[in-house]
């Protein structure tokens, strides 16, 4: 790392126009950038009226003190650019608009990462792009500046996530933080592809203004970017902001193509599998542990909740995380329990150990215990007081009566009937299980080896024993508030085919793009609809999928009546032939990545609870090209055989 080098004004002035004033600007680019290189990226970027001020996260700069430009050069591919910048409106457009913003860049394709924080003076956002596309922050605030000049809704129109954001902030209390990064994260940057020239279109013909096209690899592959620009050219008038980079262009060309470098699948003989992917560019080994034994597997209600947390506080104290800065990840759901742990090569063995120890443990602390449970206790108590989590709760509740509130919901009083025998018990069955081993990067096959043949001989897998769903008709719960909160659940107790499966992916694939025709007909700051979808019984391949929506008390009736019309219309087959392979498109593009993130695709890799499907990377590109549209209507049809209905109000 090169030491920290500082820029003088009279330095600064060389790369942006003299007559833009320096007193509030600070820009710190820390990475593999070459000043002399990027005169004109740099001054392409200032030249905007409204003036982004950058600094560096870490490092925040007096702002009593002159203002100065500073740069910091690491070992490493990547550019990082800190922007800090004041607007004139209320607190709660500020984190809306503060939100639009952090959202386009996340769909850009040069984009690695982006953070963004707000506070009642400033709106700040961290940018992490490859650094030949430093110039690509201009594209992105270019959107953002002229934005505000035509409005917030016009430029939104092209995906209409204004309400959606707008809601998330207003209501931020009432998400938690967990299902708030879900929402925006997840749902937010993958919607608009499959509709990416009609909604343009749309756009045009109902604001008949600037339509602001910014770089995303979210757009479907059955048009390029030259496609689009030359559409809207031979059809609108009206002018047009439309920034591409290269590379965006040769990613978004090369999606079929996109894969980790190299994946071996090694059968043990009882059939447990090691699987292990190598790279050639990554600076990191991981190593993940999957256990069939989860919270249904729990000796009294509860107890392997308490396991979990008494391993994941073993686990961290571990003197191996602290001396190598290596990562460590637990996670228990119904049926499983995931032990991961990051590392750089060279202290890979030493990981290994860390879950041989882990295997080899048979005691549990009783302080370790003891606090497991109070934490568990708060846990509950502070979920109980959040009403939109309640009502969540008690809808799951309803589908799993085998589960009941023992498991995923234990109570105060059901926790404090679990002693630590209870809990030894648990890990005694959960360490007697059959494992899987997921490694990814440089590591040490003798090691991986030795752990998989000492832990998978001679021992026996344990069923894991479909869940029973019920159902019931519609139920009002009271709301303490002024919103509702509505959960609509369609489900089938037939058995769904592989097939039928795949189709009910491509229907869910489309109620990601028709959320905005709620939208649409809500147009209320308060509404607001998420839609969550999960093969919940899948020991059986029997889905479930559930909506999702939060509105004004006077609206419930209305929002439910437009949720359903929408699940109706796909059903029964409202869309065209072309919607279907843009769908198809987008599915198979979203999918590759999230498998892009070796971590995250290891632990689905790993997960038999993810969508049902075992190795859904190598299956999904020619199962889903082989779907009709009668398979999604086939397949619905049966999904439609039971609905149950929970209004919060």
């Amino acid at each position: 790392m090169e030491p920290f080098k500082k820029i003088s004004r009279e330095d600064i002035l060389n790369y942006y126009n003299k007559k833009y004033s320096t007193e509030n600007m600070i820009l710190v680019c820390a990475g593999n950038l070459d000043i002399e290189k990027t005169e004109e990226k740099i001054q392409s970027i200032f030249k905007n009226e409204r003036k982004p001020f950058l600094f560096e996260e870490f490092k925040e700069p007096d702002y009593n003190k002159e203002r100065e430009v500073y740069t910091e050069n690491f070992d490493i591919e990547n550019t990082k650019v800190y922007i800090n910048y004041n607007l004139d409106y209320d607190n709660i457009k500020q984190r809306i608009m503060t939100s639009i913003l952090s959202y386009m860049l996340e769909g850009n394709s040069s984009m690695i990462l982006t953070k963004k924080y707000v506070n009642d003076d400033k709106s700040v956002l961290s940018l992490n792009c490859f650094t030949e596309n430093i110039c690509d922050i201009r594209s992105s605030f270019m959107v953002y500046f002229e934005a505000e000049k035509i409005g917030i809704e016009t430029a939104y129109s092209i995906d209409s996530t204004i309400n959606s954001i707008a809601s998330s902030a207003k209501y931020y209390a009432l998400f938690n933080e967990a299902k708030r990064q879900i929402i925006t994260d997840n749902k937010f940057r993958t919607y608009s592809s499959g509709y990416a020239v009609s909604m343009i279109a749309e756009s045009y013909m109902k604001f008949n203004s600037p339509l602001l096209l910014f770089n995303t690899d979210s757009l479907t592959a059955s048009i390029t970017y030259r496609e689009i620009q030359d559409f809207i050219k031979e059809n609108f008038t009206a002018p047009v902001i439309f920034e591409a980079s290269k590379k965006a262009e040769i990613s978004f060309l090369s999606h079929e193509d996109y894969k980790i470098t190299d994946y071996a699948d090694t059968l043990f003989a009882n059939g447990n599998t090691l699987r292990t992917y190598n790279t050639e560019n990554e600076r990191f080994s991981l190593l993940y542990v999957a256990i069939p034994f989860g919270y249904e597997n729990s000796s009294i209600p509860g107890s392997a909740r308490i396991l979990e947390k008494v391993l994941y506080d073993v686990l961290e104290r571990n003197d191996f995380f602290r001396r190598t800065n290596s990562r460590m990840f637990l996670s228990m759901n119904e049926n499983n329990t995931i032990i991961g742990i990051k590392t750089l090569p060279e202290n890979f063995k030493d990981g290994a150990k860390v879950i041989k120890k882990f295997f080899e443990n048979k005691k549990i602390d009783n302080n370790l215990f003891e606090k497991a449970k109070k934490n568990m206790i708060n846990e509950y108590k502070n979920k109980t007081e959040d009403p939109a989590e309640m009502a969540w709760r008690k809808f799951m509740l309803s589908f799993e009566k085998s589960r009941g509130e023992n498991l995923a919901f234990p109570s105060e009083e059901q926790i404090n009937k679990i002693s630590e025998e209870n809990v030894k018990t648990d890990m005694k069955e959960m360490l007697s299980q059959n494992i899987q081993i997921a490694v990814y990067g440089e590591h040490d096959e003798k090691t991986v080896n030795d752990l998989a043949e000492k832990q998978i001989k001679d021992k026996k897998g344990k069923k894991i024993f479909a869940r029973e769903y019920g159902s019931f008709d519609t139920v009002i719960e009271k709301s303490e508030n002024d919103q509702s909160n509505i959960y609509i659940g369609y489900y089938s107790d037939e058995i769904f085919t592989e097939n039928e499966m795949y189709a009910l992916l491509c229907f869910e694939s489309f109620f990601r793009g028709a959320k905005s025709v709620i939208h649409n007909a809500l147009r209320g700051e308060n509404d607001y609809v998420y839609y969550g979808y999960g093969f919940l019984r899948n020991a059986d391949k029997s889905p479930v999928f559930i909506l999702n929506a939060q509105t004004s008390k006077e609206k419930t009736d209305f929002v439910i009546q437009k949720m359903e019309e929408v699940f109706k219309m796909i059903s029964g087959g409202g869309f065209t032939e072309e919607d279907l392979k843009m769908q198809k498109q987008e599915m198979i593009l979203r999918i590759k990545f999230e498998y892009s993130n070796p971590e995250y695709s290891l632990i689905n890799d790993l997960s038999s609870n993810y969508y049902g499907f075992k190795d859904k990377k190598y299956i999904l590109k020619e199962k889903i090209a082989n779907i009709t549209k009668e398979d999604i209507i086939s397949a619905a049809a049966k999904l439609l055989k039971n609905k149950s209905v929970l209004i919060y109000k």
